[in-house]
């Protein structure tokens, strides 16, 4: 779940509340009219193996969320370069804002969370897509 109230945001978009940055490399897509279920109805989304998504932050913790759908996937999760956490982003009926991550404590600081796309699914699932819809950074 969502730890608390955070000091900012990174939105999908690049929109930030604080001093944080979203970068994507591979195929992504914008989805501008996500609706309710999305933080200002806007989020990203990629099937392709490898695509990944990174978070630059100053603070203590970062919590993603994100859409969770029945064609979606597994992610696997690195902060500050260390190995890969995996997290499923699939769900039987979509749901929105979905808290799917949130980091350890870290010391205060500069860090890098980086989401990739495995292209690998739950049994359940009937695709690989992972989405990106914002991250909440906090301080303390």
């Amino acid at each position: 779940g969502d730890p608390a109230h955070s000091a900012y945001f990174i939105n999908d978009n690049g929109n930030a509340s604080g001093a944080g940055t979203v970068t994507f490399t591979g195929n992504w897509t914008a989805y501008p009219g996500c609706g309710a279920q999305c933080f200002y109805g806007d989020d990203h989304g990629s099937s392709t193996t490898g695509a990944t998504a990174t978070f630059q932050f100053t603070g203590t913790q970062i919590a993603l969320f994100s859409v969770c759908d029945a064609g979606n996937g597994l992610a696997g999760f690195s902060l500050d370069g260390g190995a890969e956490t995996m997290r499923d982003y699939y769900a039987s009926i979509r749901q929105g804002e979905q808290a799917i991550y949130t980091s350890p404590v870290l010391p205060f600081g500069p860090h890098e969370l980086r989401v990739r796309v495995t292209g690998q699914h739950a049994s359940g699932s009937s695709g690989a897509a992972i989405s990106i819809d914002r991250a909440e950074v906090f301080t303390q």
